[in-house]
């Protein structure tokens, strides 16, 4: 009995050795492109500006951070222990002498509450300025496992032990960096590079309008190529098409393109990806509703996990088309003076 329990023991203890070396396998670097905020859908909270990028192909912008309280990566798996400090480039409406907390979160299972390390960041200037913050600087709250186990990090406005008034204006991010380091890494294994399909090059340049329903072809200052596609009149002209679109989206986690707005408003959009389901009544397709609130340039992603699947779509695999639309579609508000362009679609492969 003595022994079955000695070697019971030491088995659970091979376990969790293994366990622990497997899960740390999970944890790398940080790379460029999440922490340079030129792929947004690894971050929750924020919106893209091109008005506003410093580096790379756009900004991070916090938008109205006193109801928009938190911003964070959303599957950030870092292992941190190599640096010793963090560094951004933060812009900056006004100097409104408010406070924004800086959070890392570092979950331990010893404890049920929250485990990180926290500093902050008193925002008195206006324009660009870049912040450092070192390590030992940081606060640490509950038992956070360490800098080489890090599954978050975030901003805040509230909460995290912040004493001072928070910040008000609108915040844009850029070019995060971590200091006492290697180099980051190129970003998502080193294949996160957005695609564009040879044989839907036109259509997705917006070259070629002939293929989109709606559209009118813009020269002035078109991101890539010579025009960009303009949509206006949205009360009477609702419905937009692309009449050459992939069937097979399946290898995707997301659609990019650069989106211009006129106007910051109260108006709305709907992007549509059709796939129809012959056994159910009705028309089925994945659905996302943007509002339009913004002026001049942006990127906009949209990460297909995250539409809305309405009645039965058939999947990814079997898109019909793609269509946008200015009413109807759970749209609450449209706005007859809006007019949008785009530019430069593409798509975003998924990664292991």
């Amino acid at each position: 009995m003595k022994f079955r329990s000695y070697a019971a023991s030491l088995l659970t203890s091979a376990l969790a050795v293994f366990a622990s070396h497997a899960g740390a396998a999970d944890y790398g670097p940080p790379d460029k492109l999440t922490f340079g905020f030129d792929d947004l859908t690894e971050w929750q909270g924020l919106e893209s500006t091109l008005d506003l990028a410093r580096e790379g192909v756009q900004g991070g912008l916090w938008v109205d951070p006193q109801t928009n309280t938190r911003v964070k990566t959303r599957k950030a798996r870092l292992d941190l222990a190599a640096y010793d400090s963090i560094s951004m480039l933060v812009h900056s409406a006004k100097a409104d002498g408010g406070t924004f907390a800086v959070v890392v979160k570092s979950d331990s299972n010893d404890t049920a509450e929250g485990d990180y390390y926290v500093d902050y960041i008193t925002v008195n200037w206006e324009g660009w300025s870049e912040v450092t913050l070192p390590f030992n600087e940081f606060e640490s709250h509950g038992k956070p496992r360490g800098w080489h186990r890090v599954d978050e990090i975030g901003f805040a406005s509230s909460g995290f032990g912040m004493a001072a008034e928070s910040i008000k204006a609108d915040l844009a991010l850029d070019a995060m960096s971590f200091g006492g380091g290697p180099e980051m890494t190129a970003g998502k294994d080193g294949t996160a590079e957005a695609m564009v399909p040879e044989e839907y090059a036109d259509a997705f340049g917006f070259e070629d309008f002939n293929v989109w329903q709606g559209l009118v072809p813009d020269s002035e200052e078109p991101r890539e190529g010579s025009y960009s596609g303009r949509w206006q009149d949205m009360e009477t002209n609702n419905r937009i098409q692309c009449r050459s679109f992939p069937r097979d989206l399946s290898g995707y986690e997301a659609l990019q393109l650069d989106i211009h707005s006129l106007k910051a408003g109260d108006g709305e959009f709907a992007v549509i990806l059709l796939s129809n389901n012959e056994t159910t009544d009705g028309i089925d397709y994945y659905l996302m509703n943007l509002p339009i609130n913004w002026a001049g340039w942006k990127v906009l992603t949209i990460p297909l996990e995250e539409m809305d699947r309405i009645r039965q779509p058939s999947g990814f695999a079997a898109i019909d088309s793609l269509r946008m639309a200015s009413t109807g579609y759970r749209i609450k508000t449209t706005d007859p003076t809006a007019i949008l362009k785009f530019d430069n679609l593409r798509l975003i492969p998924e990664t292991e």
